[in-house]
């Protein structure tokens, strides 16, 4: 008789974002960081804290870093990758962390994950990045390995959680006009030839975007997706016509309470995100209503594949109510 076996459900570990297409500029930023973090004399344990507004590319420059300094040989052999945004969150990735290691970690918690940085790594070939650790109550230095060696990298909206962890620091800020130009030309996927109107259109949309990354992507991007085709022949969606509707809708927003608070760069970015949020068809409107009421990592993929297959209806048939459901139900 066979012996019962347990199937194990494999644990994957959460990963962090790859960089992305239109990701341009910050050679300095990744020079710094590569002085700090690789180049840096000692064997000591290494931190490093970058701070910025968001929408910056904090994220991102993290994975820039990571990209460039794994390019050529495999510096670090271990990433984690943590949402720090709360004290669950960072909890939860922790633990998962951990247990993808295997099955001798599958009951392993998250205190166990900072154990095996601290006594089963001792290489120091591993990296613990901390992603959003925006709240400064949340004690950081609690859930930094009790090591010496190894790198440890926070990204924060906040300059107080970044000056609490007395560590190397980077203010992330906006791109400087060139990189910022090379970020929205790659994402409406166009050389703007310069001098032009659409050149110094573009150079007005920048100043008011801020020249923030991710303001100029969803920008560059909507009049990319705006642009038409006729006889091999492209008619672009220009940047003046981005910017009547953009200045009509951040106007719009300024008439709304819960808007009216933010900074203004944040309405910028509201901005953007809104004008390519209204192009949507609605099914793809009423699918992003959906997955709103989830967590914006480790949305589980499986349920709407599940969904996918009764064609998003319903499967269940329900039995009809008896006439005296009402008196039962006030019974």
């Amino acid at each position: 008789m066979p012996i019962a076996t347990t199937t194990r459900r494999k644990v994957i570990a959460k990963a962090l974002p790859a960089v992305s297409p239109y990701f341009a500029g910050r050679k300095h930023e990744l020079e710094l960081m590569k002085s700090h973090l690789v180049e840096g004399t000692g064997s000591g344990r290494k931190i490093f804290t970058i701070t910025g507004m968001g929408g910056c590319g904090k994220t991102q420059m993290v994975s820039y870093f990571l990209q460039e300094t794994n390019r050529d040989r495999q510096l670090f052999t271990h990433v984690v990758f943590v949402d720090a945004s709360s004290e669950s969150t960072l909890k939860a990735d922790l633990q998962l962390w951990v247990q993808s290691l295997g099955p001798t970690h599958e009951e392993d918690n998250w205190e166990n994950a900072l154990y095996t940085l601290t006594s089963e790594l001792t290489s120091g070939d591993w990296v613990l990045i901390y992603d959003n650790a925006d709240d400064p109550n949340l004690k950081m230095r609690k859930y930094f390995p009790t090591c010496q060696n190894g790198v440890i990298i926070l990204t924060s909206r906040s300059r107080v959680v970044g000056s609490l962890q007395n560590t190397s620091h980077l203010e992330l800020g906006s791109l400087n006009p060139m990189d910022a130009l090379a970020a929205l030309e790659n994402a409406a996927h166009r050389q703007i030839p310069s001098p032009s109107k659409e050149m110094d259109d573009a150079r007005i949309l920048m100043e008011k975007l801020g020249n923030l990354p991710l303001a100029l992507v969803h920008a560059g991007a909507y009049c990319h997706q705006q642009s038409s085709k006729r006889d091999d022949k492209v008619y672009h969606f220009t940047f003046s016509r981005y910017l009547d509707l953009f200045d009509k809708r951040r106007e719009a927003l300024l008439g709304k309470a819960d808007v009216f608070t933010q900074e203004d760069y944040e309405r910028g970015v509201y901005a953007t995100l809104d004008l390519s949020y209204q192009v949507l068809q609605e099914a793809s409107k009423q699918f992003l209503r959906i997955i709103s009421h989830f967590h914006y990592s480790d949305i589980p993929l499986e349920m709407f594949r599940a969904a996918a297959q009764v064609r998003f209806e319903d499967p269940e048939i329900y039995l009809p109510r008896p006439e005296e459901h009402k008196k039962i139900y006030s019974n």
